[in-house]
């Protein structure tokens, strides 16, 4: 009997302190605005997270918690007007995202053109599938939640789960400039292929640190407690051994007490602190038995001029004539109708604005992406030099890189936006189209009689064309 209820007592105490598994049903997150409501009466989401005429900022705050192995999200179509800058819009988008980061996502296209071209960029960087509608009257909401419901249906029985590996992030993008967001192992960040430690790295590794150390003191009582009941089966009625057998399972199951206790308190200061503070990158849920889990929901901010690793949106970036970071408003030509294009423009991650960025590709380097006629080796809708494709972060011969900006449009205009954003910093200043044109044909800033076939009138004429 004694071994029976030692075997029992420690049974129930490691399944107590081990994760539990969850059955692999597909289960249901339904998150955005109105039209997220909408599609959700006709589904049987497991959890809808939906409020009518909800923004993307405050569809980021939304409770997303839970594991989901599938989620819908309806999103952007309440930003139009609010002046969101691209890098907010992109931080918003990726937070919704991110609530869910394993789950197979359908994103519901909003109507608005401008906001339509954003979210494909947001969902291609995932590899998410988009479902569009008709819209009705209003020329917001569908026409038919039934007929969007069963679209998204057929999009969430085809779609398929992200793959594992490096993850787009502001300041990087799928294809090349990109770094692994690590949020477990004893140092999260700053190693090969990883992204650059900041404060949540900081916090995701003490947090990491405190979990070893509590599971180490766990382990260890539990031996401790195996082995005092060990020494009670065995005391065969002799008072000595069964004293100091009860003594080290009292003292052993105490301190495990305080070391949960302790664990816990320390976990729920920092649970209140970043839930109050949220701007300070680091998102924190507690998920029952798995305990408080610290991410990185808000990425870097560090400047640095390698489009590898992050930069700063700022440093002029945001702060351009057209509306600092602002979706593209031109019309003319090829690239300006070109859905795909228009979207990894306004996708950009380093904050440059879409009129700039897309002035500079059609206005200046005609919306073509094959290799320069020049020798130089430049190509992509940016004709990129190969030195600065490498800048870039892309890996590979001159020929190989300039294939993979081929194939990839947004690792293309990453790139691209990438050395705009780094040209701000040597006097090519953004608040002025003539500026940047010549440092993108000259290197230059003040060069603009000598650079190519008007090369700063073309690109200036481009732009005041999207006014």
């Amino acid at each position: 009997m004694r071994i029976f209820l030692s075997s029992l007592f420690i049974g129930v105490f490691v399944f107590l302190m081990s994760p539990l598994t969850v059955s692999a049903a597909e289960t249901l997150l339904v998150i955005g605005d109105s039209i997220a409501v909408g599609t959700a009466a006709q589904l049987t989401p497991t959890k809808t997270s939906a409020v009518v005429g909800a923004t993307s900022k405050a569809i980021a705050g939304f409770d997303g918690s839970g594991t989901f192995t599938q989620m819908v999200i309806s999103a952007g179509s309440n930003d139009v007007g609010q002046n969101f800058t691209a890098a907010q819009q992109q931080s918003y988008l990726r937070a919704i995202r991110d609530k869910q980061p394993s789950a197979k996502t359908v994103w519901i296209l909003p109507n608005d053109a401008a906001m339509k071209a954003v979210i494909q960029g947001i969902a291609a960087s995932y590899g998410d599938a988009t479902v569009p509608f008709t819209a009705g009257s209003d020329g917001i909401h569908p026409q038919s939640y039934s007929t969007l419901a069963t679209a998204v249906k057929t999009a969430l029985g085809s779609a398929t789960p992200p793959t594992p590996g490096p993850v787009t992030t502001p300041g990087s993008a799928a294809g090349g400039i990109a770094c692994v967001d690590a949020s477990s192992g004893l140092v999260p960040c700053g190693g090969s292929s990883q992204c650059p430690c900041t404060l949540c790295h900081f916090i995701t590794g003490i947090s990491n640190i405190i979990k070893i150390i509590r599971d180490i003191m766990v382990f260890i009582g539990l031996a401790v407690i195996t082995a005092m009941g060990i020494v009670y089966v065995v005391s065969a009625g002799d008072e000595k051994m069964i004293t100091l057998a009860k003594n080290g399972i009292k003292t052993t199951l105490m301190g495990i007490v305080i070391v949960l206790f302790a664990w816990f308190i320390v976990n729920l200061v920092m649970f209140y602190i970043f839930n109050a503070k949220n701007d300070l990158g680091v998102g924190v849920t507690f998920k029952g038995v798995n305990g408080f889990v610290f991410e990185c929901s808000t990425k870097s901010t560090a400047g640095t001029t390698a489009a590898g690793t992050y930069v700063a949106p700022g440093n002029g970036a945001t702060t351009a004539a057209n509306g600092g970071g602002a979706a593209t408003t031109c019309t003319t030509g090829k690239c300006a109708t070109d859905t795909s294009i228009v979207g990894a423009i306004n996708g950009n991650t380093f904050g440059v604005p879409g009129n700039i960025l897309l002035s500079i590709i059609a206005g200046g380097e005609g919306c073509n992406k094959s290799v320069s006629s020049d020798g130089k080796g430049s190509c992509g809708y940016g004709q990129l030099l190969p030195a600065n494709r490498t800048k870039c972060g892309i890996t590979g011969t001159p020929t190989e890189t300039c294939t993979k900006i081929q194939n990839d449009i947004t690792l293309d205009m990453n790139c691209t936006a990438w050395l705009i954003n780094d040209n701000s910093k040597h006097n090519c200043t953004i608040t002025d189209i003539r500026k940047v044109a010549c440092c993108w044909n000259r290197g230059v800033p003040d060069d603009c009689a000598h650079t190519t076939n008007d090369y700063c009138g073309r690109v200036e004429r481009y732009l005041n064309s999207c006014k």
